[in-house]
């Protein structure tokens, strides 16, 4: 915008002002799609599954940081960087059918009113980040932890709540996305992003997720892989986030030819002294905090976590997954396992039984068939074709938004 023409970004009533625009705005066959800082998670693989399937509907990459912007337009895809001009912005966001999230539009909005005003007349479809054992959102309103007389998070429930579709994987699932989101349309559907654990990743599909020269290296070599996946933390971290644990993976890996890769929640900071201890762990590995890992997914041979969503993904590559118990450490609001329909397959384990329950799952996963009964309980369509259906349902809604019903009132004077 020009020095006339400067706003207030923050302004709270800028959000019903344009609210109502948006409402009453024509809209073209565009779907905006929304993710992370890098390139991950659900919205990327179903914006890179839509930029091959080439629909009737364009699509834009929505992002404030510049380093992913100018790379992604470097590789032929159709990137917009929002925070360059903020008048083509808001045209941008006013013509749009559809936006796609993976995570709270307040967030994933830079917290701006003026642009989830300026969405409110497109369809707005959560795919979120993962099945949950976390209370979320509205869950959290009664725990002494919250409070709903604050500012942010109320603005928070509030962008949350704000979503017109939903998708949920299993119906054993609504109820909670309810609870959470006050969601009244679900899409039963799996995760975009984890078409990619039944296949080779497409080229494009590795941005964001190259290793190092270094953990090329470590990755290519005769050894086995297990992948450690500690949650995002509200609180304390869990023992898996100890010095305890990383030197028992060291001694383990060293004695048993195991190399360990930890990929720390995008919202986690790695710890300077895990760092620079690196050098005398030759077998536990920090990937960074922004690295997509899924591509890579079907090539471990085990996982490790306390309570993050990507065990349960990991559960289709029929490998063992393992979990931290919590019960005598465990929130009020997370992690809560009674949210989930079966937990029968995985394997739960304690600072002083880890040894012995990580030999059993890896040497002989007695809880295969277990797992199995999860993984159908857990997905209830042929993750396959998740993409496939998600476009499908874009091309139907982007056509229904660019397509204004009104009424024509015929008058007349009668004799």
């Amino acid at each position: 915008m020009t020095t006339q023409e400067k706003i207030n970004l923050d302004n709270p009533s800028l959000y019903q002002e344009f609210k109502s625009l948006s409402e009453k705005t024509s809209k073209k066959p565009l779907v905006l799609f929304f993710g992370r800082s890098t390139f991950s998670d659900n919205t990327k693989y179903l914006f890179l599954a839509c930029q091959r399937a080439n629909p009737s509907f364009e699509i834009k990459w929505c992002t404030a940081e510049k380093r992913l912007h100018e790379k992604l337009l470097q590789h032929g895809l159709p990137s917009f960087l929002v925070n360059q001009d903020w008048r083509e912005t808001v045209n941008l966001f006013l013509d749009a059918a559809c936006a796609v999230y993976c995570e709270n539009p307040y967030s994933a909005l830079w917290s701006l009113p003026l642009l989830r005003g300026c969405l409110s007349g497109a369809t707005q479809i959560q795919l979120w980040h993962g099945i949950s054992v976390k209370h979320l959102d509205l869950m959290l309103i009664p725990h002494e932890n919250f409070n709903i007389l604050s500012p942010v998070f109320r603005n928070n429930l509030i962008a949350a709540t704000q979503i017109d579709f939903l998708a949920s994987s299993s119906s054993h699932f609504d109820a909670f996305w309810v609870k959470s989101f006050g969601a009244s349309k679900i899409l039963r559907t799996g995760q975009a992003r984890n078409e990619v654990l039944f296949r080779d990743a497409h080229h494009l599909e590795l941005i964001d997720s190259v290793f190092t020269e270094k953990e090329e290296a470590i990755f290519s070599k005769d050894s086995t892989k297990v992948l450690i996946a500690p949650t995002w933390q509200r609180a304390r971290d869990t023992w898996i986030n100890s010095e305890d644990f990383l030197n028992k993976l060291n001694d383990m890996g060293a004695k048993e030819n195991i190399d360990f890769f930890i990929k720390q929640h995008p919202f986690a900071l790695l710890m300077n002294d895990k760092k620079a201890n690196q050098t005398q762990r030759k077998h536990v590995h920090m990937l960074n905090a922004g690295f997509d890992v899924y591509p890579w997914l079907r090539f471990f041979s085990a996982m490790i976590s306390d309570y993050s969503s990507i065990m349960f993904d990991y559960l289709a590559t029929g490998m063992p997954v393992l979990t931290l118990d919590l019960e005598d450490q465990k929130k009020p609001y997370e992690p809560d396992f009674g949210l989930l329909p079966s937990r029968a397959g995985l394997y739960a384990f304690t600072p002083q039984t880890f040894k012995e329950v990580f030999d059993t799952a890896l040497k002989k996963h007695p809880k295969h068939a277990d797992q199995k009964e999860m993984i159908d309980l857990f997905y209830e369509t042929d993750l396959r074709d998740t993409n496939k259906s998600l476009i499908h349902f874009l091309e139907q809604e982007s056509s229904r938004k660019t397509t204004r019903g009104y009424e024509v009132h015929k008058l007349g004077v009668t004799s």
